[in-house]
């Protein structure tokens, strides 16, 4: 769920109109009408590509985590739309399943060398 009072925040910090970002999500302004009377919600695209604008994490705007800033790669540059979405996705596995994945992992990383 969307924390549109994060959004709105983040929007008028960084200087952002609502317009703006409803461009570039292809849509209408309304549709951020609509998220904050809670009428319909973001999808998961929707969440990245505003994260992305507001140089912020999906999990800050859903409340998941107070950390505002994105998260940097051990290279030192931004996380990939892939990478974004890999963590998104394991956000809501348990500790057993992420344990079960990162063996899978450590295997095919293996297998590759």
């Amino acid at each position: 769920m969307l924390i549109f009072d994060r959004l709105e925040r983040l929007v008028e910090d960084k200087g952002i109109s609502k317009a703006f970002i409803a461009s570039k999500l292809g849509k209408s302004r309304s549709l951020l009408i609509d998220w904050k009377k809670q009428k319909s919600q973001p999808t998961q695209e929707d969440l990245i590509v505003v994260a992305d604008i507001l140089s912020t994490t999906v999990e800050y705007l859903t409340g998941q985590t107070d950390i505002k800033e994105k998260p940097i790669s051990n290279t030192g540059d931004e996380l990939s739309t892939l990478d974004k979405q890999l963590m998104n996705a394991m956000l809501g596995l348990s500790d057993d399943q992420k344990r079960f994945l990162l063996a899978q992992i450590e295997v095919t990383l293996k297998q590759e060398q």
